[in-house]
């Protein structure tokens, strides 16, 4: 009795963890696709944001909606593919690079110095950036898929974590490098960075790339999360209707749908630094 209560809370606790990081992922997609139309006051009126003041929230129809089309793809049995993602960071790295080192890695010559907030400031700012790093336990839950999970599953969450940790550095030591940290806009970053410096067609290469990378995240945290309530709901930890599995598709269907409608209604109602600090 007492392993299935850890369980039952570790289990709520995964669950939430991917809800809310999806959701997250999914309310920083509208800004990035606002680049697109030119500027966030330009997008469809039924995909802006919009503010009710008596409620104190500004909703994300276009999050909420990314949310349900995922949401759908899943349903279906499709998996995304991460190259052009690689390809778009490569392309940070090395152009902002060059960028950088033409303009004297300006954004390092900050009037209070390096390192202006000191060791306190690391570690808060260290508690958010954990969020960056949601998802590589997700492929645990596709242990059933796997020939040889006891060899691949470590392996592959190894280099993986690896390979995204020495891209996280890069991309960040080159973007903070080329403009001032607050002189970034942060829901669009990288691209400011290059707008400010006079670069403005590799902007929508990069809001391509930052799009396609956070619908991937996105999809990441959602198709995690309904194999869990199934793992959940076989062990008799929830109901049994989260169980049953598509005979067409092999998927989850109840449990995914019940996932993306729950994330859909984080991401329409609740902005990325509230979801953000939820889930760190």
């Amino acid at each position: 009795c007492v392993t299935l209560r850890f369980a039952w809370l570790i289990g709520w606790a995964v669950i939430l963890e991917y809800t809310i990081g999806g959701s997250a992922v999914a309310r920083g997609i509208t800004p990035n696709m606002a680049l697109f139309f030119g500027d966030e006051d330009k997008l469809p009126a039924f995909l802006a944001h919009h503010t009710f003041s008596e409620l104190g929230i500004v909703v994300d129809p276009c999050a909420a909606a990314l949310v349900l089309i995922v949401t759908a793809l899943l349903c279906t049995g499709i998996k995304e593919v991460l190259k052009f993602i690689v390809c778009a960071l490569l392309f940070i790295i090395t152009a902002g690079g060059y960028l950088a080192f033409k303009t004297g890695w300006i954004g390092y010559e900050l009037p209070s110095g390096y390192f202006p907030f000191g060791v306190n400031g690391m570690l808060a700012g260290s508690g958010v950036v954990f969020f960056s790093y949601i998802g590589f336990d997700s492929v645990t839950s596709t242990v059933d898929e796997v020939k040889n999970p006891h060899r691949d599953l470590p392996l592959g969450i190894g280099i993986a974590l690896s390979i995204c940790c020495v891209l996280y550095m890069f991309v960040s030591a080159v973007i903070v490098g080329l403009v001032q940290y607050y002189a970034l806009d942060p829901d669009t970053p990288i691209s400011t960075a290059f707008s400010t410096c006079g670069m403005q067609w590799p902007v929508y290469i990069l809001t391509t790339g930052a799009v396609t990378a956070l619908c991937a995240n996105m999809m990441g945290s959602i198709l995690a999360q309904p194999r869990i309530l199934m793992s959940m709901a076989r062990d008799g930890l929830l109901p049994l209707l989260f169980s049953d599995i598509s005979k067409c598709t092999q998927v989850p269907i109840k449990s995914t749908i019940t996932t993306g409608i729950l994330a859909a209604v984080l991401a329409f109602s609740m902005d990325v630094s509230q979801l953000a600090e939820m889930v760190s």
